[in-house]
Order: C-alpha cells, then sequence, then structure tokens
C-alpha cells in the first residue's frame, strides 16, 4: 500500500489572501495617518490664530482704542499689526506662545513681518477700520484665500 506524503505548507491563494489583507489594511492606515496630519495642522494654524486674536484682545483692553485698522490686500499689515501690539507689555508675553520658527523679521528691523501657518504660508490681519473685531486668516490646507477651507479668526 502506497502512502502520500503530505506536505506541510500554504497554497498559493491562501498566501494571495493574507497579501492582500495586508494591502488593505496599510491603505487604511495610510488614510488615517493623512487624516490626522491634515487635522492637526489645522488645529496648529488655529492655535496660532488664537493667540494673535488674544493679543488684540489685550492690545484693545490695555490702549481703550479700536484695533488697529488695515484694510487687505496691504502686504505690510502683520508688520505694523506687530509694531502696535509690541508697544502693549502682555501682547508681548502673549506672543512668545507662537513658536519663533513660524516668526520673520524680513527685513530684520526687529518687528515681526510675517506670521507663518502650519504650512508655512503667511497668515494675514485684515482690519478695515469698522470698528468691529479684526480678521487673522490662513489659506488653510489647499494653501490659497478666499476657498473652503480657508482658516480665519471669524470662525473659531
Amino acid at each position: 500500500m502506497k502512502h502520500r506524503q503530505r506536505q506541510s505548507g500554504f497554497t498559493f491563494v491562501e498566501i494571495l489572501v493574507v497579501v492582500v489583507i495586508i494591502m488593505i489594511l496599510t491603505t487604511g492606515i495610510i488614510t488615517v495617518g493623512a487624516y490626522v496630519r491634515k487635522k492637526a495642522k489645522i488645529d496648529e494654524t488655529k492655535s496660532y490664530i488664537n493667540i494673535l486674536t488674544s493679543a488684540l484682545q489685550e492690545y484693545k483692553n490695555y490702549k481703550e482704542a479700536n484695533f488697529p485698522g488695515y484694510p487687505a490686500g496691504n502686504g505690510d499689515n502683520m508688520q505694523n499689526l506687530f509694531v502696535k501690539l509690541n508697544d502693549v507689555p502682555n501682547c508681548r508675553k502673549i506672543l512668545d506662545k507662537i513658536p519663533s520658527e513660524k516668526l520673520q523679521d524680513d527685513d530684520n528691523n526687529g518687528v515681526i513681518d510675517t506670521v507663518y501657518d502650519a504650512w508655512s504660508n503667511p497668515m494675514e490681519y485684515v482690519n478695515t477700520g469698522s470698528g468691529n473685531f479684526p480678521t487673522i486668516r490662513s489659506a488653510g490646507p489647499d494653501e490659497t484665500f478666499n476657498t473652503a477651507d480657508d482658516i480665519t479668526s471669524d470662525t473659531l
């Protein structure tokens, strides 16, 4: 009587099924990771905007005056804002909470010209002078202003 020896091991189909399952899990992890990174950058930018908003409120309380008014489109808005905020001692303490790598003094005059968001794009300060609270805004994840994903102090 002949006995067949049973060979141990996995069939091709079993190995293929395991590979497909691993690929599906990897795709899910990569997708979730990308979402988490995007959400973290949004939250980081919101925190910078909140810090700037707190400094503006402190400025208004200290000076008992309206906010510095600068219309949209003026590239010096952030520099002009920082000149005003640096006049108020508590504003400087508040602004120190923004990491130094997110602040830039373009012309080396000791005054911050640019505040960068989490995507390393400049944020904007806009105040039309109407007495309303000014707007601090970031272009958001798509890095383009005036689109649906902009992050502004108005929407926080």
